[in-house]
């Protein structure tokens, strides 16, 4: 997702991706989002969520006891 607002052939395979998960009924998530303007793009191109450091810093989980 880093270059995908400066690389015209990153937005063309996200826009098929999305078309395809359309057609199947399923949803789209970005990952790696670490700029608005790659955030306002994917939002534009209908990308269901994202997640990356523009939106928040991982956060660690204990998973056992």
């Amino acid at each position: 997702m880093r270059d995908l607002h400066s690389e015209s052939s990153d937005t063309q395979v996200v826009t098929s991706i999305v078309d395809v998960a359309r057609n199947f009924g399923m949803r789209t998530i970005a990952e790696g989002v670490e700029q608005a303007a790659t955030l306002d793009l994917l939002t534009d191109l209908g990308v269901d969520f994202a997640q990356g450091f523009h939106l928040g810093r991982p956060e660690q989980v204990q998973l056992t006891g």
